[in-house]
């Protein structure tokens, strides 16, 4: 006569039954579920806690819990989170003047009408001379020359 295992009541065939196909694939079914089961843990099967808390719970959980909060501004804290990142952003930022404010002009009303009055992409014109031996004056490849007062062209034949 058959018996059954205590944990996952699987069935046992005594030494002298016959062996049901149908028992084998109900014990199989019951260790594939019960593997499966145990395979992908639950957030309460892992803590033992119930997943969502109350915000009375959450403050008896925290009652007793120190925080440890960095409050000097030092490149030298123990806190990995602490307040580097607002004291290399201090050590960065531009000081207040006293008078000025964010739309104080730094330079005259003449100069910034001068600016104002440039176009974007704009160059400087330098008008050429024929006389000019160097910068940008100077006409590169120049056919043109003064002798005396005088134009002269100079023709090179190729």
């Amino acid at each position: 006569m058959a018996t059954y295992t205590p944990n996952y009541n699987l069935k046992k065939p005594d030494g002298s039954d016959f062996i049901h196909v149908a028992d084998l694939n109900g014990n199989f079914d019951a260790i594939d579920s019960q593997m499966k089961a145990n395979s992908t843990p639950s957030w309460n099967s892992i803590t033992n806690k119930p997943e969502l808390y109350t915000k009375s719970e959450v403050d008896d959980l925290l009652e007793n819990v120190e925080i440890d909060v960095d409050s000097a501004l030092s490149d030298s804290s123990e806190n990995p989170v602490q307040n580097k990142v607002i004291k290399s952003a201090l050590d960065n930022k531009v000081d207040k003047v006293n008078g000025k404010g964010l739309s104080t002009n730094d330079y005259t009303t003449a100069e910034k009408s001068k600016l104002e009055g440039i176009a974007a992409g704009a160059e400087v014109n330098v008008n050429a001379d024929l006389n000019a031996t160097s910068g940008d004056a100077q006409i590169l490849n120049n056919p043109f020359s003064i002798v005396d007062g005088m134009i002269m062209v100079t023709f090179t034949e190729e």
